[in-house]
């Protein structure tokens, strides 16, 4: 979050005598704080062998703000850089998102297929990252469509959908929380009309369907879950036969 910053203590070779090295994690600047050479026999245990020509450093910078796992971080002396290469000590993780409340709360719906974009879902909790995520719901991944976001409060507005009880799940950087105390739910269809009144027992015709509240509309290559899904509708006659869509 933007008021945690705590030291990180960096030790290594090479880091310059006199020009303190630039240290970046994940692409950010992060804040000098101090530089000094120390005895090598008082470095953390490393990967590195040392003899007693060598120098050793000691770079003390704030962890700047950021979101994600396995964020690079870089010495710059001079025009040189580190190369991260192990995972031990040369990538940071920002701890991932944690929701702590949702309002509306409990049961958030029924809702329009077509979606409810006045209705806003605030979502609070901590380390939701500086930079936008996702708040998704269910399985297929429909995006709340976001109003605002920062480290601990995210507002977003109900998209297009359909089903019941959805799973609400934010996702920022690769890591994500979801929430179990509150869920999403669309209304269900409503049929007004069929296309004849009735049909050749043989089957093969074509059933023509009208009514509301059908959800987006069915594509199986959907890639652009905020207009269709790639889920077919299932319609059932007599409640045992399914009917093609």
């Amino acid at each position: 979050g933007p008021d945690f910053n705590p030291d990180l203590a960096i030790y290594g070779l090479f880091f310059g005598s006199v020009i303190p090295p630039n240290v970046t994690i994940g692409g950010n600047p992060a804040p000098f704080v101090s530089h000094e050479v120390v005895d090598c026999d008082d470095v953390p245990p490393t990967t590195f062998v040392f003899d007693e020509t060598m120098t050793c450093f000691k770079n003390v910078v704030k962890i700047p703000v950021g979101q994600g796992r396995d964020q690079e971080l870089i010495v710059r002396a001079g025009s040189l850089d580190s190369l991260p290469d192990s995972l031990d000590y040369e990538f940071v993780q920002y701890t991932p998102p944690d929701i702590t409340t949702i309002t509306p709360s409990t049961y958030v719906g029924p809702h329009p297929s077509a979606g409810d974009p006045g209705l806003v879902l605030s979502l609070v909790g901590t380390n939701f990252g500086a930079d936008p995520g996702v708040v998704t719901f269910g399985n297929e991944f429909v995006t709340c469509t976001p109003v605002s976001w920062d480290h601990e409060l995210v507002r977003c507005s109900i998209p297009k959908g359909e089903g019941f009880y959805l799973e609400i799940r934010l996702t920022v950087s690769e890591q994500s929380d979801a929430w179990t105390n509150a869920y999403v739910s669309y209304s269900p269809p409503v049929v007004s009309s069929l296309s004849a009144p009735a049909y050749a027992t043989k089957g093969g015709d074509t059933l023509t369907i009208s009514g509301s509240e059908f959800g987006r509309p069915y594509d199986r290559f959907c890639t652009d879950f905020a207009e269709c899904t790639s889920v077919a509708p299932t319609v059932v006659i007599a409640g045992a036969v399914n009917c093609p869509v």
